[in-house]
């Protein structure tokens, strides 16, 4: 078997080597533990390589793989409206690529796609672009392409009026401003059936209570009784001449004089101020604003977050405006509001919605490839194909819309 030499350029000694060499090192001996023997290192040194059994011949560099595997056209838009292809072609043969420039208005000719991109008011970064025209244009989408009568047609509109509220304001925005148009944009005020509190927070049962009311003394009955508001107070006052505080409470609370109850109550302990609390957001409905504000205020995450978007919890918006417009002292517990509404939100298929809350939380944009991201593109879902063209080049603009706006909130 032969010896083969191949020529191999010159190395440099090893860092280890010149410190050892010099005399940095305090320790020979410990660079010597990681400097190899010099005869193995003779070949390496003289720039001379050992390849048994083979002639001198030189390696040839390794093929570095092809990005694409087959001929493919390179496609992209270009200014003025133009498709810009170029064609297939082989580099290594010599041959040139020929680059083709069609006008997307001559592809599109007579189709929904061209009459979209006419009108809108783009280039949006151009100096003689008023925003007067693309306010004209949002309120222009607001009443050829949303559906007032469906929930999301409704959730869309809210998106292109935020638009047109960015525009009118440059771009800045409070908390209040967002609140307004989430009020401005429901179709009807909910009434939030109140009710009593119940008997057990009372302390007595309505059996018990009975027992205490004198009976009617022809009937034996229970008469009934309908007292003013001064009674009502007259009665609470003469139940604290005797210091019967607790009756002067419950009566208080069965007779809805909650600001005399819970004035009266905070100058008591703290378990029958909390006790009395309770009592009052009982008689509220579950679904009231006010059940979010009292929760956000007490340092949770409102019950509205997590059930908004079905038929049974009723209108998300009034929940988000009552957050919006009153801001709790922790800025991170109210930003988590207001995300895991959007959240809840978007898991029900309401993305627009959800989409608006985000905006209002400062969410940033993510990718299109990226499924952990909360929003790609405004007013879609990344996370599903879009099938509808023209829908797609709508969404496209909104967001660009809202780029050039540079939304600067502080909800």
């Amino acid at each position: 078997m032969g010896i083969g030499w191949c020529a191999l350029p010159p190395l440099q000694p090893s860092l280890l080597l010149q410190y050892q060499e010099s005399g940095l090192s305090s320790s020979s001996h410990e660079l010597s533990q990681y400097i190899r023997d010099g005869a193995d290192d003779y070949m390496a040194h003289s720039g001379l390589c050992v390849i048994a059994g083979e002639p001198s011949v030189s390696t040839p560099p390794p093929a570095v793989p092809l990005k694409f595997p087959q001929l493919h056209t390179a496609l992209c838009f270009g200014a003025g409206g133009h498709l810009v292809l170029v064609c297939p072609h082989h580099p290594a043969e010599r041959q040139l690529p020929r680059v083709e420039l069609h006008s997307l208005e001559a592809i599109l000719h007579g189709t929904e796609e061209l009459e979209e991109l006419q009108a809108f008011p783009g280039p949006l970064a151009r100096e003689d672009l008023h925003k007067v025209d693309v306010m004209t244009f949002c309120q222009q989408k607001i009443n050829t392409g949303c559906d007032l009568s469906t929930q999301r047609g409704r959730d869309s509109s809210l998106l292109w009026k935020l638009l047109v509220l960015l525009c009118r304001q440059n771009g800045s925005m409070v908390g209040s401003d967002a609140a307004e148009l989430l009020m401005q944009d429901c179709r009807r005020q909910d009434r939030y059936r109140r009710q009593e509190p119940a008997a057990n927070l009372l302390g007595m049962a309505d059996d018990e209570w009975a027992q205490r009311q004198p009976l009617d003394l022809i009937t034996g009955e229970l008469p009934p009784v309908v007292e003013t508001q001064a009674q009502i107070v007259e009665k609470f006052t003469k139940l604290l001449y005797y210091g019967r505080k607790k009756e002067a409470l419950v009566w208080a609370m069965r007779n809805q004089l909650w600001g005399h109850a819970l004035f009266l109550s905070s100058k008591m302990d703290p378990r029958t101020y909390s006790w009395v609390l309770t009592g009052f957001t009982s008689t509220l409905a579950t679904n009231d604003p006010l059940q979010t504000l009292f929760q956000l205020m007490s340092g949770r995450i409102p019950q509205a977050a997590l059930c908004c978007g079905d038929a049974t919890w009723g209108d998300w918006r009034p929940h988000l405006a009552v957050m919006l417009s009153n801001k709790v002292a922790d800025t991170e517990l109210n930003h988590r509001a207001i995300v895991t509404m959007g959240d809840t939100l978007a898991s029900k298929g309401a993305v627009e919605a959800a989409h608006f809350c985000y905006l209002m939380a400062d969410v940033p944009f993510g990718y299109f490839g990226a499924k952990a991201d909360r929003m790609a593109l405004l007013g879609s879902s990344h996370r599903r194909v879009i099938w509808k063209q023209r829908r797609f080049l709508s969404l496209v603009g909104f967001s660009e819309l809202l780029n050039v706006t540079d939304l600067r909130s502080e909800v």
